[in-house]
């Protein structure tokens, strides 16, 4: 019981939380439809949206963890690196990405292999897309 009273209000933020959690849960079963409102929000997402998503995703604690370590290892010419990263991300954002847009729109797909897959109409590339970014993501993981 000594334990409840000092942390009352921790449990008070987990109870909090969770009750907001599975309101967010309830409202997003609602509202989808079908399989592209489960994969890409319905394709109706603003920008805010996916850049919070895009930056919450790159910003893992790998990249900061890694980053320290390697700056630390490397010196200043290491930190060149996140200019590049933004200037990348730049790029792909404002050119590669409004094309591949409209090309996953038209092909109705919903992920890169799908997309691939649907382009080139082989099932082969739409496998061995599937594999390197599973390869990719498993070396992600464990760097």
């Amino acid at each position: 019981m000594n334990w409840l009273q000092e942390h009352y209000i921790l449990l008070l933020f987990l109870v909090f939380y969770s009750i907001l959690l599975a309101k967010h849960a309830w409202l997003g079963r609602k509202q989808t439809r079908g399989i592209a409102d489960f994969y890409v929000g319905g394709r109706s997402m603003g920008g805010a949206v996916l850049g919070l998503s895009f930056f919450s995703t790159f910003s893992s604690t790998n990249s900061f963890v890694g980053f320290s370590g390697q700056s630390y290892s490397y010196g200043v010419p290491w930190l060149l690196l996140a200019p590049l990263v933004v200037v990348s991300c730049w790029i792909s954002w404002m050119v590669i990405a409004p094309r591949l847009r409209r090309f996953t729109a038209s092909l109705n797909s919903l992920t890169l292999p799908d997309f691939l897959g649907f382009r080139y109409g082989s099932n082969t590339a739409r496998f061995q897309a599937a594999l390197i970014i599973i390869f990719a993501s498993i070396f992600y993981m464990t760097a």
